[in-house]
């Protein structure tokens, strides 16, 4: 016989998760209230709140001044429920071409303990693989901890990190392997994803910026690529996060240089700071650059934009014909991005910007177009150190907050 519809235990984990995600976006919320949000009876939702506060996931956080409308002459008053943040630690996983971060935080985003290790270049994935394990283990060690204490483990991995396994894994394995490999060591639900993808959802959640149910862009630069990552934010953000949208071919100079493998005048031609070496390359020196190259410290591959804007307002006016063409190209990126994609706001990451540069961008677009820019910029200034804090962010979502709620150790038999 067919059998339609959900069972009971995964209504009962979609309905914890919608729990969780309500508490998590309102803050401190009665069961009432937070029936009448998930349009629920508040039997239910007691039943299922009060298995989530034996279990240490949420507590009541005190007794509100105002009583329930509905029992008034009971005397009976709200009680706000949180989530018990010290009892939800996740670990984090962030993995690129040449380092591991790894890290314990709370669900707040206050990170515990932190690890960051060099990968060398002879390492297998296999040996990548068994470097995370012992050091997780030696965090759950250091911190007087066993695996029931942390609700998930979250893997970012970055796509440069593609190339350095294609001769082991196609690239649709390598989430499934980390996975599989890790949940086995440790013992913890595992979620693997794109790392540009968890940076985008993380730094707009961070911010929680207008309009909750737009679109948002996530600009990220390396040396060779510029990536662009959109996500929709709740509920969807949950759900679909990996959209990954190459922008390097489109055109920013119609009359720009041509490189090997790239279009003519492409962002990956212009805007890459593989591309700026190569434009600065005549000027760049000690004598004619002096401001910039002492911000960059002699060395030139580590140019960006925003170095080159700090450089002009320090004196370095040679640079000024080739800044005002970098702006102008980055303001028809931005401008292609928002037509082709919709999005109402945009980060940077590892552009260097601040907010005043953001503020001259802005002024650059409205000599331009004529107009101002249909989209908040914002900068992602997630320190180095602390990248798996990502990582762990995803382990909230996915393991908390999704109403897919679904992980690795569900899928190994």
């Amino acid at each position: 016989m067919l059998e339609y519809g959900i069972n009971k235990f995964n209504l009962n984990m979609v309905n914890r998760a919608q729990i969780m995600r309500v508490i998590w976006e309102y803050g401190p919320i009665s069961r009432s209230d937070i029936a009448d949000k998930l349009c629920m009876t508040r039997a239910a939702i007691t039943v299922i709140t009060n298995k989530m506060i034996e279990e240490g996931i949420i507590i009541e956080a005190g007794k509100s001044a105002t009583p329930e409308r509905s029992e008034v002459s009971k005397g009976r008053r709200k009680v706000p429920l949180d989530i018990n943040y010290n009892n939800c630690l996740q670990i984090g996983v962030y993995i690129d071409k040449y380092n591991i971060s790894i890290g314990l935080a709370t669900i707040k985003g206050d990170v515990l303990e932190k690890y960051n290790i060099e990968i060398f270049q002879e390492m297998s994935l296999s040996e990548i693989a068994g470097v995370i394990e012992k050091t997780i283990k030696q965090i759950l060690l250091n911190s007087c901890l066993k695996e029931e204490n942390i609700s998930g483990i979250g893997i970012g991995i970055m796509p440069d990190m593609y190339e350095y396994i294609s001769k082991e894994l196609e690239c649709d394995e390598l989430y499934y392997y980390i996975q599989k490999v890790i949940n086995e060591k440790i013992g913890v639900p595992v979620f693997a994803e794109n790392a540009l993808s968890q940076l985008a959802i993380f730094c707009w959640s961070k911010d929680k910026c207008d309009g909750k149910h737009c679109k948002s862009g996530f600009l990220y630069s390396d040396y060779e690529n510029i990536y662009l990552n959109t996500i929709l934010n709740m509920p969807s953000l949950f759900e679909n996060i990996n959209n990954i949208i190459d922008v390097n071919s489109l055109c920013v100079n119609p009359h720009g240089f041509e490189a090997n493998g790239s279009v003519k005048g492409s962002v990956k031609s212009e805007l890459t700071q593989k591309a700026i070496v190569r434009r600065i390359g005549e000027i760049y020196s000690e004598s004619k650059t002096p401001a910039l190259y002492k911000l960059t410290g002699g060395k030139m591959r580590s140019i960006t934009i925003s170095q080159i804007m700090t450089a002009v307002s320090l004196g370095d006016d040679l640079l000024i014909p080739l800044k005002d063409k970098l702006l102008c190209e980055l303001c028809l990126l931005i401008n292609n991005i928002i037509c082709i994609t919709g999005v109402k706001n945009i980060y940077f990451y590892k552009f260097g910007f601040n907010e005043q540069q953001l503020y001259e961008l802005e002024n650059h677009y409205k000599k331009i177009f004529d107009s101002t820019i249909c989209a908040k910029l914002y900068v992602c200034d997630i320190n180095d150190s602390h990248r798996f804090i990502c990582g762990s962010f995803y382990a909230v979502l996915k393991g908390l907050f999704s109403v897919s709620n679904k992980d690795v150790s569900s899928e190994i038999s």
